[in-house]
C-alpha cells in the first residue's frame, strides 16, 4: 500500500472516529438532560402531538392532580416514534415516574407509506435526532425536551398550508397495523416497577380519518391495543371507542380542539379514577 493512501486512510480512521466521539457526547449530553428534566417528576404522559393537543398545557394546569401525584409533564414528540417514546419511557421508570401514560398510537400503527420504526435504518435516523436535539439544546442554552413540552398555544399553527387535499389523504389512509417492534422490552420495562401505573392512550380520530381507515382496520388496531396492553400489564384508555366523536372537535385529521382537549381530558380523567 502506498503512502498516499495510507494517509487518506488515517484521516478517514480519525474522521470516522472523531464523528463517534462527538455522536457519543451528543448522546450522553441528551440522556443527562433528560434524567435531570424528569429527576423530579412523579406523573409523565408521552406521545405524538396529538398528546400536546389532547393537554395543552405542559405541566398540566389545573387538572394535573386529576392525572395522578405532581409534579406533572406532558411531553409531545413531533411526528414521535415508538423507539424515542420507549426512551423516553425507559427514563422515566429510572427517575421513579409513579404514573405513565403513554399514547399508543405510534407503538402499533404507521401512516400508509411510513416506514416501519424496527432496523436499523430507524435507528440510525432516531441517533441522528437525538444527536441533532441535543446540539440545538447546548447552542440554545435549553433541554433536549423544550420543544416537545410546548405549552399548545406555542405550536406553529397547524393550517397554515390549508386543509389536506383527497390525494395527501390517501397517502397517508389507511393506517397499517403493524404492532410494536419492542412489545417484551416494553413488558419487561413495566415489570420492573410493579408499582408504577401505566395507562396506554389510544388518541381519536376526526370523523374523515376515521372514514379513510375504515371499520375493519380500526377494529383491527383496537384489537391490537387491547393484546398489547394484556401482554405488557398496562391499562388502556381509548378516547373514542364508539366513533361518535364530531369534526368540532378536531382541528384537522386528529388534533384536537380546544372543545376535544376538554372532552378528551375529561374521559380520561373519569378513567383514571375509576382505576384501583
Amino acid at each position: 500500500m502506498t503512502s498516499p493512501v495510507r494517509r487518506i486512510l488515517a484521516c478517514w480512521g480519525i474522521a470516522v472516529i472523531g464523528a463517534g466521539a462527538v455522536f457519543a457526547g451528543l448522546a450522553l449530553v441528551h440522556d443527562m438532560q433528560v434524567q435531570s428534566r424528569l429527576s423530579d417528576i412523579r406523573t409523565l404522559m408521552v406521545g405524538t402531538s396529538l398528546v400536546s393537543f389532547g393537554v395543552g398545557v405542559a405541566d398540566g394546569g389545573a387538572e394535573a392532580l386529576a392525572f395522578g401525584p405532581t409534579p406533572f409533564l406532558r411531553v409531545g414528540y413531533s411526528g414521535g416514534t415508538e423507539r424515542q417514546i420507549f426512551a423516553l419511557s425507559r427514563s422515566a421508570v429510572a427517575a421513579g415516574v409513579r404514573n405513565l401514560f403513554i399514547e399508543i398510537n405510534p407503538i402499533l400503527s404507521r401512516f400508509a407509506r411510513s416506514p416501519s420504526d424496527c432496523g436499523i435504518v430507524s435507528w440510525i435516523k432516531q441517533e441522528r435526532l437525538d444527536s441533532r436535539d441535543a446540539l440545538r439544546a447546548v447552542l440554545s442554552g435549553t433541554d433536549v425536551l423544550s420543544r416537545s413540552t410546548l405549552n399548545v398555544e406555542d405550536y406553529p399553527v397547524l393550517d397554515s398550508r390549508g386543509p389536506m387535499t383527497e390525494a395527501q389523504i390517501r397517502q397517508r389512509y389507511p393506517i397499517r397495523v403493524t404492532g410494536s417492534c419492542y412489545a417484551d422490552r416494553w413488558a419487561a420495562l413495566f415489570a420492573a416497577d410493579p408499582q408504577m401505573r401505566v395507562v396506554l392512550m389510544a388518541m381519536p380520530r376526526a370523523p374523515k380519518a376515521r372514514g379513510a381507515i375504515g371499520a375493519r382496520v380500526m377494529a383491527e388496531f383496537y384489537a391490537a391495543a387491547q393484546d398489547f396492553a394484556d401482554r405488557t400489564g398496562a391499562h388502556l384508555f381509548i378516547a373514542d371507542l364508539d366513533g361518535v366523536w364530531p369534526a368540532s372537535d378536531f382541528v384537522d385529521l386528529a388534533h384536537l380542539s380546544d372543545a376535544g382537549a376538554a372532552r378528551f381530558r375529561a374521559a380520561l380523567v373519569a378513567f383514571v379514577t375509576e382505576l384501583p
